[in-house]
């Protein structure tokens, strides 16, 4: 979404926050867009059919569902406080704000923040930039101060034997007395990439980022330092030149953050040659944690000690 057509980054804020619903009904019309961002969507019959042949029958059906229950005046009271609700929260709010506005817990390769850590009024769907980092989890938060209303739900509905839970966020566990990454390690590398690269930003750049600016007694290199973590955390939607120039500025003022970074790309790119071989793989990323213990940085060789030890958690 966040390099979408609908992106709050292209049309502006306001435009998709108060307009949502209409940015994505003229992207429909659109065969280029949709051959783009509706790639492996159904295109059975009855979306042939039915849905696009009837684009209103849902609302109409809905309005009529809600006369009959509620009468009149109450019925179409609420079906038009759903008919604002649901196109101003989801196309508006979770796709216009959720991509602008927020904090972001992964570096997922698009704009998606969570807006509050509190997922209430949307079933959780508040958490979005949580659920672009694992799309097929059943639940949303990941810390312990977030919460997924929709989750509960989820939960409440699996006890009751309605439905069944499939997928979760991969668990990860630290194992006892391992010296080598081996094939649980680089299982639990690949699957929860995103988790670890959230670790290695909290226990590795900010450590490194805070220690080095013990070190400088000039305010403005101080600011910089500071501001070449905050990019280094931020880069994978894309640096524009004044960011691009004032962490190369910052990265040469610090020997030790310029290795952070080299390892974090090199880290990186590990998961980009996810299609070698396993053994392949075990090889690089052993020689990434052989490298990072001997860099003589701390907190990047408690990472690599940490990482040897992962592996994934049956759920």
């Amino acid at each position: 979404m966040g390099r979408s057509p609908q992106s709050a980054t292209r049309v502006g804020i306001l435009s998709v926050l108060f307009g949502g619903l209409l940015l994505y009904r003229r992207a429909a019309r659109d065969p280029k867009t949709l051959r783009k961002y509706g790639f492996d969507a159904p295109d059975d019959r009855i979306e042939r059919m039915l849905y696009t042949r009837f684009p209103n029958c849902g609302l109409a059906l809905m309005l009529a569902i809600d006369l009959i229950i509620f009468g009149p005046l109450a019925g179409a009271i609420i079906c038009a406080v759903q008919l604002i609700w649901i196109p101003f929260w989801a196309a508006g709010v979770i796709n216009g704000l959720g991509h602008y506005l927020g904090y972001r817990n992964y570096e997922v390769a698009d704009a998606s923040r969570n807006i509050v850590p509190w997922g209430l009024l949307v079933g959780g769907e508040e958490l979005h930039n949580n659920h672009h980092a694992f799309p097929q989890a059943a639940r949303f938060s990941t810390r312990w101060f977030e919460i997924d209303l929709g989750w509960i739900y989820i939960k409440l509905l699996n006890q009751l034997r309605m439905i069944k839970i499939h997928r979760v966020q991969p668990i990860m566990e630290k194992r006892l007395a391992t010296h080598r990454c081996d094939k649980a390690t680089l299982q639990a590398f690949l699957v929860n990439r995103f988790e670890i690269l959230a670790e290695y930003a909290q226990h590795v750049v900010s450590n490194v980022v805070h220690e080095e600016r013990l070190h400088m007694f000039h305010r403005e290199r101080r600011q910089l330092i500071r501001q070449a973590g905050h990019l280094m955390r931020t880069e994978t939607l894309g640096l524009n030149p004044r960011a691009d120039n004032q962490l190369k500025k910052a990265l040469s003022l610090s020997p030790r953050l310029q290795t952070v970074y080299q390892m974090k790309q090199q880290l990186q790119s590990i998961w980009t040659r996810s299609t070698d071989s396993s053994d392949v793989l075990v090889h690089q990323l052993e020689d990434w944690c052989h490298a990072a213990e001997h860099s003589g940085i701390q907190a990047l060789e408690g990472f690599s000690e940490r990482l040897r030890t992962y592996r994934l958690v049956e759920v």
